[in-house]
């Protein structure tokens, strides 16, 4: 987050719209929000943006968002749509390490490292990074095919081997 990259939204301010000009400092890291020191005014980062009180992550909204486009052929199927959906998912899930799922390890007596993490990793489901070629060449066993529930006469076909 660099504020001097960011300017007032604030319609009323002198200062609206004015970038490196030194007038905004970060008023809350862990919110992401800025205050201007000519009007006051306290705003979030994202303020002006598509991901303006966005509650999902917007990285995980980044790679959503092209296969939502009606100008892409494929996506306009749902079970395209759908699965695209579970891929990115997937691949959010496994591939990618998340900063706020780091650990702090601690070397020496005052010195420490960051393990970084992954969802699947902070879940337990896997022990490892997984690569893209991994995730997509992973083979998922069938579920379980349980014999329909028998309604009528019996089947010839069956016949009575399967009971």
């Amino acid at each position: 987050m660099n504020p001097q990259e960011l300017f007032c939204p604030n319609m009323d301010c002198p200062a609206r719209g004015q970038v490196k000009k030194g007038n905004i400092h970060i008023h809350s890291q862990k919110d992401k929000r800025c205050i201007c020191e000519v009007c006051g005014q306290t705003f979030t980062t994202t303020k002006g943006t598509i991901f303006y009180r966005l509650r999902s992550d917007p990285q995980l909204v980044m790679r959503i968002n092209p296969l939502t486009r009606r100008t892409r052929t494929l996506a306009q199927r749902a079970e395209t749509l759908l699965t695209g959906i579970y891929i990115v998912g997937c691949f959010y899930n496994f591939c990618d390490f998340h900063h706020s799922l780091r650990l702090k390890l601690s070397v020496g007596s005052f010195d420490h490292l960051w393990v970084q993490r992954t969802p699947a990793i902070a879940s337990g489901l896997t022990d490892h990074q997984w690569t893209p070629a991994e995730l997509l060449n992973f083979k998922i066993p069938p579920s379980h095919w349980d014999l329909p529930k028998q309604r009528g006469r019996p089947s010839t076909i069956l016949g009575t081997g399967i009971k």
